[in-house]
């Protein structure tokens, strides 16, 4: 009974403690940057990297975990919302769960561009966990 006095103390003081509370990176940052910074984004990609490419509807589909460094050479890059705008796609963010976030970037009405990259948060930071490619 001690001790769960002294968890509940501890975890009421971080919640009520701002630096504590807000120790996660915030998810819209850190995908701005993701997205524009070729140097932060090698440095936030998951060792290795699940990776699926291919639209089962049309061709075999090929799944793998590469090392980050041979997969960032495969993947297509996260577009930034200025580039989505000029190449006619869109993008809508999904909370899969408290840790785990997912950007999927698409042509509206058409096949040729389905992109979905997963984040997941380690440590308070944002990485890239998995990159699938569904465009025919």
């Amino acid at each position: 009974m001690k001790y769960l006095g002294l968890l509940l103390a501890l975890v009421l003081t971080a919640a009520s403690n701002p630096s504590i509370a807000s120790s996660k990176e915030p998810f819209k940052e850190f995908l701005a940057r993701f997205a524009s910074e070729p140097e932060f984004r090698s440095q936030r990609i998951a060792d290795p990297l699940s990776i699926r490419i291919g639209n089962e509807a049309l061709s075999e589909v090929a799944s793998e975990k590469l090392p980050a460094a041979r997969a960032v050479a495969l993947i297509a890059p996260l577009l930034s919302e200025t580039v989505l705008v000029e190449r006619g796609l869109r993008q809508r963010i999904s909370r899969v769960s408290g840790s785990t976030m997912e950007v999927f970037q698409y042509r509206d009405e058409a096949d040729s561009y389905l992109v979905t990259f997963r984040f997941e948060l380690r440590g308070g930071k944002w990485f890239l966990t998995s990159f699938c490619d569904d465009s025919m």
